[in-house]
């Protein structure tokens, strides 16, 4: 029987093991010749990170979940999400306390106007 080594940590995989002792690296995909099982060369393709840079641009944690690392997508969604809700809330808070200052300012220019005029002064 020829040695084997772990993909994942390079670690020697002794005897017909299904998972590697270091890492706990799931073998059952591999032959024991180090060659990948033709079954599951499907869920080994390489992803495109081009793609995966696009999409999380589109909406951050999509790059994360079309990679397969659907936790840490999910994570990223939800951190997005909250960092968006909060910057909107955030601006409309901020455009209503610049609203109520310039209501105030309109208010106040006006009594200031109408002050000038009673003192026969022309305003601007």
């Amino acid at each position: 029987m020829d040695i084997r080594y772990c993909p994942k940590c390079g670690s020697e995989i002794k005897g017909d093991k299904d998972r590697c002792d270091n890492c706990g690296y799931d073998l059952s995909m591999f032959k024991e010749d180090g060659e990948r099982d033709v079954s599951t060369v499907y869920l080994l393709k390489k992803k495109d990170p081009t793609l995966a840079g696009i999409l999380s641009f589109i909406f951050p944690g999509l790059g994360q979940i079309y990679v397969g690392d659907i936790g840490r997508g999910i994570l990223v969604m939800a951190i997005a999400f909250i960092i968006a809700l909060v910057a909107v809330l955030t601006n409309i808070l901020l455009y209503v306390v610049y609203h109520a200052i310039q209501i105030y300012d309109a208010y106040r220019e006006a009594n200031r106007y109408n002050s000038l005029l009673l003192e026969g002064i022309v305003p601007w």
